[in-house]
């Protein structure tokens, strides 16, 4: 999922401008990966928001 998208508006869009401002108003518990492998085993470790690193 993408967090800034035409849904928000321009206001949403310039309050949401960066990840780390939406996170914090969503109040879920936060994982920053550089890669994302889910399994059955790990499910529960990326409960909440996972951030993917952009390099």
């Amino acid at each position: 999922m993408h967090y800034s998208t035409k849904a928000l508006g321009i206001l949403g869009r310039s309050v949401f401008a960066k990840a780390d401002m939406f996170i914090k108003a969503v109040g879920q518990r936060t994982t920053e990966v550089n890669t994302l492998e889910v399994t059955k085993e790990n499910v529960s470790q990326f409960a909440g928001v996972v951030t993917m690193q952009y390099e």
